[in-house]
């Protein structure tokens, strides 16, 4: 998918300059082409330009192509790499823009995928039953979006309503992308891959955290500063606060968390690389990349190459004939630390990534049968003895507690919480495997009600734990 700068990058730039910067400073711009030069050669004489009268489109054409070629050598210099071709460039209204991201997004991922992933938050109870999933996203990411590169067509896209630090930025942000793409193929590294969304985190943080960490240094430059002299903790902050406050009120918070927990993450893997090796380090990366989101996560887990372990299928023989397979994916450690957030938010989102700590692999499985949906999770920690797993299994029983009441079932190292709506949902540990389920539910007519009870998933989360 193209990867899209948002608005939340330049709160985040600005922040950190106002944080760490006197107020007299004045307000951090990287430098762009002024009109009608390109590096200070006057624009009718640059080597190729048309001799014959240019038309408005022309003019405005050639004027952005100016102004990305200048760019591209601060990024350059700023990145260490070199680009292997020029950048083209379009401006676009952000009708036009969203359109375009649209067009990609249905070629590339299938309309159920999308549906499914929005099931899935409404069967863990994080986002309303009513929600339209679909039409939030491409909401959320209009009024985020700022300008991507596409490395399908290799051409930089920009909002024509940009300007100052916004544009800056974008732009900035943007052609690292595009440097990235002529060293070592954005295209195939960013393309949509079935059941792999950790790895495709994975890919994504690392470019997101590459080029968010190489905007943020020009913008500090003028504070007499680097992005590696703020610590990671409170540029994580500056991110996450960021995303809190833009965006439709009514967008769930882990949709928002979840747009920029590449720039976050990927930003402090990045920055550890650099104050190891310097960008060298970084390239190096690239040529052998993270696998998994808990590498990018853990250092360590990335210089060992951690494998993550193997989970096998899951079944719904419990739920009785008729229900079938229609999707699988793994969540990764990040995956289930957002979703432990979520559950655990009224106890602090470090709560939610403790329960994730330690993920060893996972697996999440679809099950439908007509209208009725049900949702099963297993998910291994590294082998501990135990003890990973039931740390992970008090915290998030603790937290469904706290959202759901009492639960209807509990026994040691098992819970099922009735829910007349969304079905029962159970939680389940048996040494280092921790087992969810969530429902079955019929949704007929955009009416969701419970289609099981907890004497049958106590059978389904067993047979999901053996």
């Amino acid at each position: 998918m193209a990867r899209t700068s948002t608005a939340l990058a330049t709160l985040v730039l600005v922040g950190a300059a106002a944080a760490c910067g006197s107020a007299e400073q004045p307000k951090p711009k990287i430098p762009m082409a002024p009109i009608g030069t390109v590096m200070g050669v006057p624009a009718g004489n640059v080597a190729g330009a048309a001799t014959s009268e240019p038309t408005p489109q022309e003019r405005a054409n050639a004027r952005e192509n100016r102004i990305i070629a200048l760019a591209l050598t601060k990024v350059e210099a700023t990145r260490g790499l070199k680009s292997r071709s020029p950048v083209p460039g379009h401006v676009l209204t952000r009708e036009e823009m969203i359109a375009k991201v649209k067009a990609h997004v249905a070629k590339e991922v299938p309309d159920e995928a999308i549906v499914r992933e929005g099931r899935i938050l409404q069967l863990f109870g994080l986002v309303p039953q009513e929600f339209d999933y679909k039409a939030a996203m491409f909401a959320l990411l209009e009024e985020q979006l700022a300008g991507f590169y596409e490395p399908e067509d290799g051409t930089m896209y920009m909002a024509a309503d940009l300007d100052g630090d916004m544009a800056d930025a974008t732009l900035f942000h943007e052609l690292v992308h595009a440097l990235q793409d002529q060293h070592w193929d954005l295209k195939a590294q960013s393309k949509y891959r079935p059941g792999e969304s950790d790895l495709s985190f994975a890919r994504s943080a690392l470019a997101e955290g590459d080029a968010t960490s190489s905007m943020l240094d020009p913008i500090l430059a003028k504070s007499g500063m680097s992005v590696l002299d703020i610590p990671d903790d409170q540029t994580e902050k500056l991110i996450l606060g960021a995303a809190s406050a833009a965006g439709p009120k009514t967008t769930p918070s882990i949709m928002q968390r979840s747009l920029v927990a590449p720039y976050a993450t990927g930003l402090r893997f990045v920055n550890a690389l650099r104050r190891k090796g310097g960008w060298e380090a970084v390239n190096e990366v690239w040529k052998t990349p993270p696998t998994t989101s808990e590498q990018i996560l853990h250092m360590d887990k990335y210089r060992a190459h951690e494998a993550p372990i193997a989970v096998r299928a899951l079944t719904a023989a419990a739920l009785g004939q008729g229900f079938e397979k229609k999707d699988e994916d793994t969540s990764g450690e990040l995956g289930f630390a957002l979703l432990f957030d979520e559950v655990t938010k009224a106890k602090g989102p470090a709560r939610g990534r403790e329960a994730a700590k330690d993920w060893g692999g996972d697996r999440i499985t679809f099950f439908q049968k007509g209208d009725e949906v049900a949702l099963a999770t297993r998910l291994q920690f590294d082998p501990n003895g135990g003890k990973h797993g039931a740390r992970s299994f008090d915290i998030v029983k603790k937290g469904f507690e706290d959202m759901l009441g009492k639960p209807k079932q509990s026994s040691e190292g098992f819970v099922c919480f009735e829910r007349p709506e969304l079905g029962p949902l159970t939680i389940a540990r048996k040494g280092d495997t921790m087992v969810v389920t969530a429902g079955p539910t019929k949704v007929a007519q955009k009416v969701w009600a419970s289609a099981s009870t907890c004497a049958v998933a106590a059978k389904w989360s067993k047979e999901l734990g053996e």
